[in-house]
């Protein structure tokens, strides 16, 4: 089969002596806020996994904050039960150590194995996605991705009262701005804080009274007469 011949025409170029939109201001997309699930729907994907591979990367997800790549990756050399605490390795290979939950540790303590995967079979990433969204489908949880649990680890803490800062070291954010997005919900950690003060005044205001009680005992003991 033949092809005809195709000429090119080329005409003059012409060249504009600034680019007119240098100027003009980039819009930046406002970041979307990220989604999390409640206990209740976290409860219901768990019931729903029980007994395939995906329950263990869910469950280690929702109690450590960990990446795909890092739940992938985790041995039982970085598993330290004795001080409850596990090693991660995340982007660029940047390590960092975080305590366990009771839950977490509970299900560690029960396949404790001296070397290898803590998580069986295949360790690849974006096969660790798509069964998550095979799962979540079936709860019509249709909005939430394997990053979401993630995200509801962080929101969690911050809805707890948990300092971004430390948040932000257990994520593994090497800027804070990344652990920014969750301070939307800290309005009501923020009340939390504050009542703290209120507690000190009180314990305060609890000596203070105490201590005019017994200065008004000791003023209306009679004072005996020497004999």
């Amino acid at each position: 089969m033949s092809f005809p011949s195709v000429s090119l025409y080329r005409g003059p170029v012409y060249y504009l002596p600034k680019n007119p939109f240098r100027e003009v201001a980039k819009v930046k997309a406002p970041k979307r806020k990220p989604i999390f699930l409640s206990l209740e729907q976290a409860e219901s994907l768990l019931e729903h996994t029980k007994g395939r591979i995906i329950y263990h990367y869910i469950l280690i997800a929702l109690n450590t904050g960990a990446r795909r790549s890092e739940i992938c990756n985790l041995r039982w050399k970085d598993v330290d039960l004795r001080n409850r605490t596990i090693r991660l390795y995340g982007k660029g290979s940047k390590e960092r150590t975080i305590p366990i939950t009771e839950k977490l540790f509970d299900y560690l303590k029960t396949r404790e194995k001296k070397e290898g995967y803590v998580v069986p079979g295949a360790r690849i990433p974006n096969e660790v996605a798509h069964q998550f969204r095979k799962y979540t489908n079936d709860l019509s949880l249709f909005e939430f991705n394997f990053h979401s649990l993630r995200h509801t680890y962080a929101s969690w803490l911050v809805q707890n009262g948990v300092n971004l800062k430390i948040i932000q070291e257990l994520l593994g954010h090497e800027d804070i701005s990344s652990t920014m997005v969750y301070a939307h919900l800290a309005s009501d950690s923020r009340f939390h804080a504050v009542r703290t003060i209120d507690r000190l005044w009180s314990e305060t205001q609890k000596y203070e009274i105490g201590e005019k009680e017994s200065a008004n005992e000791m003023k209306q003991q009679p004072v005996k007469k020497a004999v």
